[in-house]
């Protein structure tokens, strides 16, 4: 479905250079979302998001897709799995921990980076946008709970659970205690396991 008219923007396509993994992400360097001192977990539709499935949703919805991504092996692999094996995508390095990694030289990544943005371009049209479904709930795990109180006062916000507990109690995530604690708006849906583990998690639906 094409966007509104008045949505449109007269951008051809966007690419996405030096991008990063999702937060609690192996393998990945400096892996976050948006903010790793307050934001644990992004969801959309219950399905984890990075700055990279993010940030395409959005210009998705202006029309816009998003045909390339560089940044660490973990990285390009999170785009491609989300945005699709038709986007353009350059390593420029391998994590070999949260913070170290083995780095590419740029004599080797500025051509590559450069070709493949020629290729992004140029087959911009057998690239989808990237819509993970509408209606959509936004949903975002806290690291804290003031910062769970925090971002509910914004217009618009909802909380649920009525700041009742819920899974992971006697240690919380990761081993802190306080448990979980779900604070959700309309149609809030749950998480998935498997990554690093994090302090007491707060939920918020937008």
């Amino acid at each position: 479905m094409s966007p509104p008219k008045e949505r449109r923007r007269d951008v051809d396509a966007a690419i996405f250079v030096g991008y990063h993994a999702m937060a609690q992400t192996y393998n990945a360097i400096h892996p976050h979302t948006i903010a790793g001192v307050a934001v644990y977990e992004l969801r959309i539709n219950g399905t984890p998001h990075g700055e990279t499935g993010l940030n395409a949703a959005v210009l998705a919805s202006l029309g816009i897709p998003t045909v390339m991504v560089t940044g660490d092996e973990t990285t390009c692999a999170e785009a491609r799995g989300m945005l699709g094996d038709a986007i353009e995508t350059v390593a420029v390095k391998r994590a070999v921990g949260r913070n170290a990694a083995i780095c590419r030289p740029p004599s080797a990544t500025i051509p590559e980076i450069t070709a493949a943005a020629k290729r992004a371009l140029e087959g911009k049209a057998a690239v989808t946008l990237y819509t993970p479904g509408e209606p959509f709930d936004l949903e975002v795990d806290f690291v804290t709970m003031p910062q769970c109180h925090r971002a509910a006062r914004v217009a618009g916000v909802g909380v649920a659970g009525g700041g009742e507990a819920e899974g992971g109690g006697g240690g919380g995530v990761g081993g802190r205690g306080g448990g979980r604690w779900g604070w959700r708006g309309p149609g809030g849906r749950g998480g998935r396991g498997g990554r690093e583990g994090g302090g007491g998690v707060l939920r918020l639906i937008a």
